[in-house]
């Protein structure tokens, strides 16, 4: 059996864009595909009634036991996400894997999951830092959001896009 398995801060709405579209894409894949793929979902923290939901979406809802301060998950939280799979005892193949981040809000997690458990890693690019930030805080923070986020999506196996401006973004920054 093939294995999804996603980094999100919440599942639901809770906190905005990246999860809502990290919900409803792991809801729609879960159904779609339960006969032939396991798909997880590691956040910060769920309630009980969270995991229910996310369980009749067949996915399986993995909180992590200390939820990170900061809403960007770090490769300690990739080790940590890792450790609280095995504790549940829900197998994987390493080679039949996928682990799937959200721009720089779970990016690095993913990539990290992927080369300390095996398979591949998948992420989604959401915002063009280069395009919008300027505007939201200064310059010097969109290039260095942008400059985080090339380095993340250099290091991934397979690089997504929300939508053709944001594929196109990202073809900029990587160069191809």
């Amino acid at each position: 059996m093939k294995t999804l398995i996603a980094f999100a801060t919440a599942w639901g709405s809770k906190y905005g864009g990246i999860n809502c579209f990290n919900t409803d894409f792991l809801t729609a894949f879960g159904v779609a595909y339960h006969n032939s793929v396991q798909v997880i979902c590691i956040v910060a923290s769920a309630t009980p009634e969270e995991i229910e939901e996310a369980r009749n979406a067949y996915v399986s809802l993995v909180p992590l036991p200390y939820p990170p301060q900061d809403k960007l998950f770090t490769p300690s939280h990739a080790q940590i996400g890792i450790d609280e799979i095995k504790r549940r005892n829900i197998i994987f193949e390493p080679a039949n894997t996928v682990w799937l981040g959200h721009d720089r809000i779970t990016g690095a997690a993913a990539v990290a999951a992927a080369k300390a458990a095996g398979g591949r890693s998948a992420l989604i690019h959401h915002m063009s830092y280069f395009d919008y930030e300027s505007y939201a805080e200064n310059s010097q923070t969109a290039y260095q959001k942008t400059q985080e986020q090339i380095e993340l999506f250099q290091q991934a196996d397979v690089v997504l896009a929300i939508g053709p401006i944001l594929r196109d973004a990202l073809y900029d920054r990587l160069g191809s």
